[in-house]
């Protein structure tokens, strides 16, 4: 990558490909929606969008002079980023499909370092609080079904996602009324409140809304999955 970006007859290839991304995908047609959240070998750029890096040094915020920063950003080792790419009327309608489950891609992060998307500490809160309660885009029991049965038949996870006998013993217990996300861009290392109990695997890990030390968990393999 380091070699196309620095050879003359690939350079503009790429950037164009960047300033697609940026017009038409990701970057939401504006370099203001694309946030670094995280880069390690320059904390400086966390929590800043592309427009902001590119008029630090000293050019105008255009995809094209932002592509420019986002190649200097992959020469240094990379970092990752927050794309503000899709409006809440589009959220609505996805989260009322009937064939939509609700799910997070959102990694586990050290609480305090960077500037992740909220979502790492707050999505399934910010569904049943802003949602469900606040707006009533779905259902408590429809969104419950989302988030649980729903993502394991989806994904051929068996014997998790529903109470009944038999099946693990994975259960989430919250505060309907107050249940919320509190982690924003601006300041997202804020855990959501109300989840009181949290069994996993049969085990009580967060008990009267703290974590009781306990990790029963392991990862889940669908029916694809092949071991090495």
């Amino acid at each position: 990558m380091i070699a196309r970006i620095d050879s003359p007859e690939t350079r503009g290839a790429v950037k164009a490909a960047i300033v697609d991304k940026i017009l038409f995908d990701r970057g939401g047609g504006d370099p203001q929606n694309v946030s670094i959240s995280r880069n390690p070998r320059d904390r400086s750029m966390e929590g800043k969008n592309l427009a902001q890096l590119t008029q630090e040094r000293g050019m105008s915020p255009t995809p094209e002079n932002a592509a420019e920063v986002v190649m200097e950003i992959v020469k240094a080792g990379g970092a990752t980023a927050v794309y503000h790419a899709i409006g809440p009327e589009d959220v609505d309608r996805i989260m009322r499909h009937p064939v939509a489950a609700i799910g997070s891609d959102g990694p586990l992060s050290v609480f305090g370092v960077g500037a992740p998307h909220p979502r790492q500490y707050g999505t399934f809160a910010r569904v049943l609080g802003y949602y469900v309660r606040e707006r009533g885009i779905i259902s408590l029991e429809e969104a419950v079904r989302k988030m649980s049965s729903m993502s394991a038949q989806r994904l051929g996870i068996r014997d998790r996602g529903l109470l009944v006998e038999n099946y693990f013993a994975d259960i989430a217990i919250f505060d309907s009324e107050e249940i919320s996300d509190m982690a924003t861009f601006e300041d997202p290392h804020q855990y959501a409140v109300g989840m009181k109990y949290v069994l996993v695997n049969g085990e009580l890990v967060v008990e009267e809304g703290k974590h009781t030390g306990r990790h029963p968990g392991k990862i889940l393999h669908g029916p694809g999955y092949i071991a090495n």
